[in-house]
């Protein structure tokens, strides 16, 4: 009889020890897809906010290039060349995480993000106005650019990520600064253009300076580093 009872008891220890390890092998299963699930929205933020900030500052460099074209006002083509090096800094960022760039094959003007499109033509017809008018269309440009840039910064935790779009709300709200200056009345020598990138290459620290480097602004060096 004893020894059915130890044979008993020991049958019982071990089916709780089984249950045991099979409830601590689902909980890590779960945490594992939990973890798996929180790295691809991750992904699909950081993605689809580099897509849509590659398709924004083409637009701002392609909206001010034509204001400049358009008026005697040089605040326009300064800014612009700007936001060329805002636009090189995100495609920078979309090479290195491997995400389709929207800019390729779109002409001036035109853009795979239905969103942009409308503010580029809205902005388009408002600014061809009068100067005054596209002056008007900087501040708004710019407030939205700002507001958008604030939420990707909220939104995305990479390190490289959070340096360029840091970067670029800085460059933003000096651009702001401008335009809202010139609404007030004015001139362009208020504002001069340094906003100057360096992009360093993966792993080698090498990179390509650009930007005049005259003048107030934001100057900063996206490098990437695998050490």
């Amino acid at each position: 009889m004893r020894t059915i009872q130890k044979a008993f008891l020991a049958g019982g220890m071990a089916l709780l020890l089984g249950a045991g390890l099979a409830g601590t092998a689902i909980a890590a299963t779960q945490a594992g897809s939990t973890g798996a699930a929180a790295t691809a929205i991750a992904d699909d933020t950081r993605a689809a906010d580099l897509s849509y900030s590659r398709d924004e500052e083409r637009m701002a460099r392609d909206l001010y290039t034509l204001l400049g074209q358009t008026y005697d006002a040089a605040i326009f083509d300064r800014i612009a060349a700007s936001e060329q090096q805002h636009f090189d800094a995100v495609g920078a960022l979309l090479t290195s995480y491997g995400i389709t760039d929207p800019a390729v094959g779109q002409p001036g003007g035109t853009y795979a993000n239905a969103d942009v499109q409308k503010l580029y033509d809205q902005w388009k017809a408002q600014g061809l106005t009068s100067v005054q008018d596209a002056y008007a269309v900087g501040v708004a440009l710019e407030q939205t650019d700002i507001a958008d840039l604030q939420g990707f910064l909220a939104r995305n935790s990479e390190a490289d990520v959070q340096r360029v779009f840091t970067h670029l709300l800085a460059g933003s709200q000096h651009h702001l600064d401008a335009f809202t200056n010139a609404v007030n009345g004015g001139t362009d020598a208020a504002f001069c253009s340094g906003t100057g990138v360096q992009l360093g290459a993966r792993g080698d620290g090498q990179g390509m300076g650009m930007g005049d480097g005259s003048g107030m602004g934001t100057g900063y060096r996206m490098g990437h580093s695998d050490s």
